[in-house]
């Protein structure tokens, strides 16, 4: 197999015990697992799983797995088959995630009936037996119990030959020179779902390797040895790559040690090694030679035949994906927290559930205290007051001692489960005596109060080894101590704590000196308390707020003192001509079960008015792009312009939210950015024009109201990236209207300015009646014109400047009377 993939460059991290562990993605090339045609008619069928057809038929399939499948290309009469063959799978493995398969129904190579592989790999997540091995990303959310993957992602990628001749039909009976499709749908979703791996052979070399990514093997690969039972993987058995695993892999003699198979069947399945490597085919099917035609684990063997109908993956297919994990016991366990109590007994509890049946008298808690250094001490579980619930106490010491501690339990085919796993490598550990350990604060600071703030909410992360009693906010104001304010914590969260500062009309004026500071107190017998910031106070000048204003300009070249916030401030960073509002580059993320609110807020109130309630400027934004999660187009870091005209109490969208998929050229830095690991040069080539209805997306305000604006960047948990830049900043005033009817938009973009053959428009606006964009010459002459219909109130339209002369022109859009000028400039 080809050394074909794609590392994706997102790590996320996780911490299910003490010891840290990664999640790797990796994406993988699907056309590597092949399934050939055979040309000879083979006139055999094996039938589909034991009362399968009668509930098909009758529409009462028990179904343990629902798959979804996105089709490309492929016919009503194809859909069907390939239906049928899903609907098999789906009574034949069981996940509490449905599985998304992308199928293709396109030319391929000659001789290629189908390919397909798991779409991604995951490595180092909860419940991986081995943390070092891949695992294909279907079974990964089975063992998970949640998706990973977003629901516009495969985790199946396949595809079909659209030039062979196929049987449709779903009775098995496909007739002379026909090839089955049921048959080879079934075969290539059980590669999907795991028959598969990373041995490869690199072209024009006669060696032989395995490991994907970093070189980490895949868990199909953790079974597979030679005649004489050696694993192939092992640690120093052979040299990765090399000619003596090309001979391994070509001896005729690879199999897949499983032990189910080996318990039931009576045998170690074969695995295809032909004497010439193929990467399509060796290794990762079941010998072809003795799995022939007819028999019944002939399914996964390399090659298909004319009027050759499987319908069955057939006992020993099934059972390597129990090996695999297909069959799974979980173990639910909250990890214990520290306890002071030393001498009394202890329980400890967890709720286990399998696939198939426990073995009883395997159902152990493993426990040390000495990090399993020596031999562990063994507790019998028992049942508890709760379904498969199950229970061990610990026994009290009279002095103070750490215990590590794992469960363990088998399957009814001898398998052996831990949590964590692997154990006791991995293991719970927990302190019982005198705690003595401080709480550990995580607390973004408020940025600024003004005389008219009236409330300002406060949010902190909190944690401590034995669980924190309380979260307050001592403060003063002019050195004036206040009574402190209790958090609590927030709904469904365990960690996160809120509360606000709330302050009577004109209790705070300009000048005022405010202080606070977070104190976090544990639940030992004799507190542990932690104070952020760890000394002193977070020390703020009640800000002056400047008189209202009708119009405002800002270029940023002369420092104005007109904005607060945290984070952002007047700079000119590498590849800027010129001062501009900058945050901080790259922002900070905000780490696990956490958010960070930048702001820059103009200290200028604006008084709205009817005939150009506009704000324009330029920016370049730079911040973590979103997808979908679950079905649902999710933003994870955006910027937004909000507007308040009730003093900061209450924020209203200017701006819809977004980030830097909302521009191509942003779209593309963010990539190039993220792969360079924020390293990638930002310019001010990236700047865009904006021009902002100020009345707000949702019509929040109207003329004649007094207005504070903010700009604020969001960010979520995980990820950062360059930030956010803001310049030439115009309000009212300095925004030019033809004829004094102003055209009604909520955004409006015309970019690249300057240009050089094509100018781009879009807007959204307040209806879909036809649009008129004109460019003119300073003399006042129409060079250019063009119409179009918004849908959906949205409007986009291109501009052909390729045949104007280099220079400045007013470029303007009109749509029933009214309009909206600005200059662009055509290099």
């Amino acid at each position: 197999m080809n050394k074909n993939y794609a590392l994706i460059i997102v790590l996320m991290l996780f911490s299910l015990f003490a010891q840290a562990q990664k999640i790797d993605i990796l994406h993988f090339n699907h056309k590597n697992v092949i399934c050939y045609a055979d040309s000879c008619n083979k006139h055999t069928r094996i039938a589909p799983p034991v009362n399968f057809a009668e509930n098909f038929k009758r529409g009462k399939l028990e179904k343990t797995a629902e798959f979804i499948v996105t089709y490309s290309g492929f016919t009503t009469e194809a859909k069907t088959a390939f239906q049928y063959a899903v609907d098999i799978w789906s009574t034949l493995v069981s996940s509490p995630v449905p599985i998304r398969l992308h199928a293709t129904w396109e030319s391929l190579d000659e001789g290629v009936l189908g390919h397909a592989s798991p779409a991604t790999f995951y490595r180092g997540f909860a419940g991986a037996k081995n943390p070092n091995y891949y695992y294909p990303v279907a079974l990964v959310e089975k063992i998970l119990r949640r998706p990973i993957n977003s629901d516009n992602e495969a985790d199946i990628e396949a595809s079909f030959s659209n030039n062979m001749t196929w049987y449709y039909g779903t009775d098995g009976k496909p007739t002379i020179g026909k090839f089955d499709l049921v048959s080879v749908v079934l075969h290539e979703i059980g590669h999907g779902l795991g028959f598969v791996g990373s041995f490869y052979k690199p072209e024009s070399q006669e060696i032989v390797g395995f490991g994907l990514g970093a070189g980490s093997p895949v868990i199909f690969d953790h079974f597979i040895e030679n005649t004489e039972g050696k694993q192939l993987i092992a640690d120093g058995a052979f040299e990765n790559p090399s000619a003596e695993l090309l001979k391994q892999t070509t001896s005729g003699k690879l199999y897949f040690n499983s032990p189910i198979n080996i318990s039931t069947e009576g045998t170690k399945p074969k695995l295809y090694a032909p004497t010439k490597y193929n990467s399509g085919s060796s290794v990762y099917h079941l010998d072809e030679t003795l799995y022939y035609s007819a028999n019944p684990n002939s399914l996964m063997s390399p090659q298909l035949g004319y009027a050759e109908a499987i319908h069955n993956p057939g006992p020993i297919t099934l059972n390597i994906f129990k090996e695999i994990g297909w069959v799974y016991t979980y173990i639910d366990h909250s990890k214990q927290p520290d306890i002071e109590n030393t001498t009394d007994a202890h329980k400890l509890a967890a709720i286990i559930t399998s696939d198939s049946e426990i073995i009883a008298e395997s159902l152990k808690l493993y426990y040390s205290y000495d990090s399993f250094k020596t031999a562990a001490n063994v507790i019998e579980l028992i049942a508890g007051e709760k379904a498969n619930e199950y229970i061990a106490s610990l026994p009290g010491k009279t002095e103070e001692h750490s215990i590590s501690y794992y469960f363990s339990v088998k399957d009814n085919t001898n398998r052996t489960y831990t949590l964590p796993a692997p154990a006791p490598q991995f293991n719970y550990t927990f302190f019982r005596g005198k705690d003595k350990i401080a709480p550990i604060i995580d607390h973004s600071p408020i940025s600024y109060l003004l005389p008219t703030t009236e409330e300002t909410a406060i949010m902190v992360k909190a944690t401590d080894n034995l669980g924190v009693k309380s979260v307050e906010l001592e403060w003063l104001l002019n050195d004036v101590q206040k009574t402190s304010i209790a958090l609590s914590l927030k709904p469904e969260e365990t960690e996160i704590f809120e509360g606000k500062f709330q302050f009577a009309v004109g209790s705070i004026k300009s000048g005022d000196k405010f202080k606070y500071r977070v104190k976090v107190t544990d639940s030992a017998n004799e507190a542990n308390i932690s104070y952020l910031p760890a000394s002193g106070y977070y020390e703020y000048t009640i800000e002056e707020v400047f008189a209202i204003a009708d119009e405002y300009e800002n270029n940023f070249d002369i420092e104005k003192n007109h904005f607060i916030g945290d984070l952002f401030k007047s700079s000119q960073p590498s590849g800027f001509n010129s001062l501009a509002l900058h945050s901080v580059h790259p922002y900070k993320e905000a780490g696990e079960n956490n958010e960070y609110n930048f702001v820059s807020q103009l200290k200028v109130p604006i008084r709205l008015r009817n005939n150009d309630s506009y704000m324009a400027f330029r920016e370049v934004v730079m911040v973590e792009e979103g997808s979908e999660y679950q079905g649902v187009f999710q933003l994870w870091d955006y910027v937004v312009i909000e507007g308040s005209k009730d003093g900061g109490k209450t924020w209203l969208p200017i701006t819809k939210k977004y980030d830097s998929a909302d521009d191509p050229k942003w779209h593309q830095a963010y990539i190039a950015n993220a792969e360079a690991a924020n390293s990638y040069p930002i310019t001010e080539s990236l700047y865009l024009n904006r021009l902002i209805n100020l009345r707000g997306i949702t019509n929040s305000f109207n003329w004649g109201d007094e207005i504070i604006i903010r700009f604020r960047l969001y960010s979520d948990a995980f990820t950062a990236a360059w930030g956010w830049a803001l310049d030439n900043l115009a309000i009212q005033g300095k925004i030019s209207a033809t004829g004094g009817h102003v055209l009604d938009v909520a955004d409006l973009r015309v970019f690249p300015n300057p240009s050089n053959d094509k100018l781009t428009v879009q807007a959204q606006l307040m209806s879909n009646e036809p649009v008129t964009l004109a460019l003119f010459n300073l003399t006042g002459q129409k060079v250019l014109t063009s119409t179009g219909i918004p849908s959906e109130n949205i409007f986009n339209e291109s501009l052909d400047l390729s045949t104007l002369n280099a220079g400045i022109y007013l470029f303007k859009i009109e749509q029933n009377g009214k309009s909206i000028t600005q200059k662009i400039s055509k290099l």
